[in-house]
């Protein structure tokens, strides 16, 4: 699910009882446990592609269509356009994050996309029992809820199509406490620990580095989504952290709802 100011949540089989990032049932404050930040590296400015949580004061051209929602916007010196869709087949949910440099100047950005496991109905009920890990060979977080009644076995994923610049699965560490989505803490840093540990307050942040020369147009990917076993897991990781794959998966959902 997805609203228009970027807030939603992700779930796997079942949407009560298997919950890969929490829920709230408020139109107000429209809260979520999954967000993408923008930082300047030079600066250290931070926004987002989407009006929540930092995209205050934009202009955002929001399209709902069949089966995908787009962002699209301009700050601080970028056209952004931020592409959100399942894949038809898999249990895989693809960001889509495109930014080109209209400055004259060159630009080091970095993004990271940022979520809170859940991995079951709440995550007050679930953290303490979420296992993570990272896979060097994909680049991708892995987690999994071994205490799970019915989805033991499954195991939730983050990736990306770019090289991972940092990383870490510590919410406390992103966020810090009591937590500012707005302005993570862990955004006022240089970088992320890079580790992949349990036992805390469990997340996954993937950060991306990219370098852009006046004009240039670069595409970050994210994918989200969970397998029935480590197997399938690794699979979707490895398969949905190529290009190709996220472009025809994009054609497929595009195809099935015209026809």
């Amino acid at each position: 699910t997805i609203s228009e100011s970027g807030c939603g949540y992700a779930w796997a089989k079942n949407s009560g009882e298997n919950r890969l990032t929490p829920w709230t049932n408020d139109p107000v404050s429209d809260s979520a446990g999954e967000s993408l930040y923008i930082r300047d590296e030079i600066t250290g400015k931070v926004w987002s592609p989407t009006p929540l949580p930092a995209g205050q004061n934009v202009d955002y051209l929001v399209s709902h269509g069949q089966g995908y929602t787009i962002f699209k916007s301009y700050n601080q010196g970028f056209s952004q356009q931020m592409k959100v869709f399942v894949d038809k087949n898999s249990p895989v949910k693809v960001i889509e994050l495109t930014l080109e440099n209209n400055s004259k100047k060159h630009r080091r950005l970095t993004t990271t996309y940022f979520a809170e496991w859940v991995l079951g109905t709440n995550p007050e009920s679930t953290k303490s029992f979420i296992v993570s890990d990272f896979e060097n060979e994909s680049g991708s977080l892995f987690a999994r809820n071994t205490y799970s009644s019915q989805f033991a076995e499954r195991v939730a994923f983050l990736t990306s199509n770019k090289p991972v610049h940092g990383l870490t699965t510590d919410r406390r560490e992103f966020l810090g406490s009591p937590g500012n989505r707005q302005i993570p803490e862990g955004l006022k840093r240089v970088g992320l620990s890079g580790k992949a540990t349990t036992g805390a307050d469990p997340c996954a942040a993937l950060q991306i580095h990219l370098n852009f020369s006046p004009g240039q147009k670069h595409k970050v990917i994210f994918c989200l989504g969970q397998g029935q076993d480590l197997v399938e897991t690794k699979d979707l990781a490895k398969r949905f952290s190529q290009d190709e794959i996220t472009e025809i998966s994009w054609e497929n959902v595009r195809n099935t709802w015209d026809d």
